[in-house]
């Protein structure tokens, strides 16, 4: 794996690791299921963005070239593009616009996160089979069982 993309995992589990030393993603039995699954995979879909960014970065430094690592940079990139041009062509200033364009990326994240049909896999997921609702909704129900 080149380095540039091991980079953007290793911002992405960095944000996991901020979050939860920071007490903002608690253990699954302190909060409800549906809750606490919520904020796993919302915790996901900000740690993918940042990871995405920081390739996105690289990319404008000559550090990384311009491809689809890791899984779902050129989704990502198209996104962030599009909604950082429209704000842009609407006149706001270029802080503005890159809040934008993180905005429209990050729905493109929470898009590839979706099964797309019951048949196939989502673009982005913890493994081949699930997506990250079903992950954490089974880590949740394994870890609340009672003995």
């Amino acid at each position: 794996m080149p380095s540039y993309e091991v980079a953007a995992y290793f911002v992405h589990e960095m944000y996991h690791a901020s979050q939860f030393h920071a007490g903002r993603s608690p253990g699954a039995k302190t909060m409800t299921e549906d809750d606490w699954v919520t904020m796993m995979v919302d915790e996901e879909i900000d740690g993918t963005v940042k990871g995405f960014m920081h390739k996105l970065a690289l990319e404008r430094f000559g550090r990384a070239p311009e491809d689809d690592r890791p899984a779902g940079m050129g989704k990502f990139r198209g996104a962030y593009t599009y909604g950082y041009k429209l704000a842009i062509d609407a006149g706001k200033d270029p802080i503005t616009a890159r809040d934008e364009g993180i905005a429209r990326g990050r729905r493109m994240v929470d898009w590839m996160l979706k099964r797309p049909s019951k048949r196939t896999a989502p673009d982005l997921g913890p493994n081949k089979f699930d997506t990250y609702e079903e992950y954490y909704r089974r880590e949740w129900q394994q870890t609340s069982k009672t003995p």
